[in-house]
């Protein structure tokens, strides 16, 4: 399953900028009533698609992102917006960008979920959002300063990640952001930062976490079903993305952040991680060996976590198979979740139908709402989800050197 296809042009105004000092490309001191933005003003192209700057080049280079406060307009309303209150028992959700995913998955599970309300969505095209009933705003800046909403889901191209949920955050809003988090590590760090200092929570739709195999497989291996892991194994091949032409982000390095490597094989990764714990070094190879793209239309990453076990993830969009595999390897045997999409857990010592929900996007809803209104933990939070980032960083370090 894709990531977020959302290339939504309205939300492409002006964002706050990273304005933690402790990262790499931020560097100015700033005052209580000051606030350090960006003039984030990406260009649209002929059909209305992004064609922004290179985020990844900027952060590298170390260059701080350009001052605006003119630009941004609302920004002190918005940095002394008070905290939520949740009085009410329900959480009221503002859904920015609306997309593939977001209209098929992310706001009917947020109108299925018995203690949210849809209270907002952020869309240059206002007509997307009237079937929900619920007011639209053009801008981001827009709905954070005028909405009541408590929690915010971002579901933008990938370079958004990080300004938009910032921009929630410091308003006092929980967010829910699509994944992969971010476009690099730095940005993944800065989210998560930002959520602790402004004691609000930031988690990241990896949904898989949620599936009941999943969770079925974490007790199992720590059961020592299947003894000591040793090996894991996992791939998603398919051809192209569908509909490229209206979702051409996808295939734009500084708007995706990569390929198959970010689109699908950040899911994987982030099992892998759920399952094994910490990652500390990866190794990976990445081509084009069908598809001419400015990003790779294949990756192989070779993951080590620190509890021993080895992890490969194989991710395509050269080949139509259709592979979805998933298995995990131990030196008293082996357990098999292949498909991992699909029902089936087999180990050495039973079989388990465990079917996904038929959206798989309610349970990742409902888990945050949760959070939010009851202090649950979160499953897959920013803490959690920056290591996938790291992985997937290393791996594009590796794979083209």
């Amino acid at each position: 399953m894709s990531p977020s296809d959302d290339d939504d042009g309205a939300l492409l105004s002006d964002f706050p900028a990273l304005s933690h000092a402790r990262f790499p490309w931020e560097r100015r001191s700033l005052s209580a009533q000051q606030v350090l933005l960006s003039a984030w003003r990406p260009r649209l192209d002929s059909e209305g698609a992004t064609a922004s700057e290179d985020v990844q080049e900027r952060a590298q280079t170390q260059q701080p992102l350009n001052a605006s406060i003119a630009d941004f307009g609302r920004g002190d309303a918005l940095r002394q917006a008070e905290q939520p209150a949740y009085d009410s028992g329900m959480l009221t959700w503002l859904v920015v960008g609306v997309g593939d995913i977001t209209t098929k998955r992310v706001l009917p599970a947020i109108l299925a979920e018995e203690r949210s309300e849809l209270a907002g969505i952020v869309t240059r095209d206002p007509a997307k959002a009237a079937p929900f009933g619920v007011p639209a705003y053009a801008q981001l800046e827009d709905a954070l300063g005028e909405s009541k909403c408590e929690a915010v889901y971002v579901g933008t191209p990938v370079f958004l990640h990080a300004p938009q949920t910032i921009a929630a955050l410091r308003s006092g809003r929980h967010v829910l952001c699509e994944k992969p988090m971010a476009m690099n590590f730095s940005e993944a760090r800065a989210m998560a930062e930002h959520a602790r200092a402004a004691r609000r929570l930031l988690g990241i739709a990896y949904y898989r976490r949620f599936y009941p195999k999943v969770q079925r497989a974490r007790e199992l291996l720590a059961q020592g079903a299947i003894g000591q892991p040793v090996l894991g194994w996992a791939t998603c091949h398919s051809w192209l993305p569908p509909n490229l032409e209206t979702r051409s982000w996808l295939t734009d390095p500084a708007r995706a952040g990569g390929g198959p490597l970010y689109d699908v094989a950040s899911h994987r990764i982030d099992v892998f991680n759920y399952l094994f714990g910490k990652p500390c070094r990866v190794a990976a190879q990445l081509s084009n060996a069908v598809h001419p793209l400015a990003v790779e239309d294949s990756a192989t990453v070779m993951i080590e976590y620190e509890t021993k076990v080895r992890a490969i993830v194989d991710v395509r969009w050269n080949t139509p198979a259709g592979d979805d595999e998933c298995r995990i390897v131990g030196d008293e045997g082996e357990m098999e979740l292949t498909p991992l999409n699909g029902p089936a857990l087999v180990w050495p010592g039973g079989r388990e139908n465990l079917p996904v929900a038929p959206n798989v996007h309610l349970p990742c809803i409902k888990h945050f709402v949760d959070a939010a209104l009851d202090g649950a933990p979160l499953l897959s939070s920013g803490e959690t989800a920056l290591w996938t980032d790291w992985v997937t960083e290393q791996a594009m370090a590796s794979g083209r050197s």
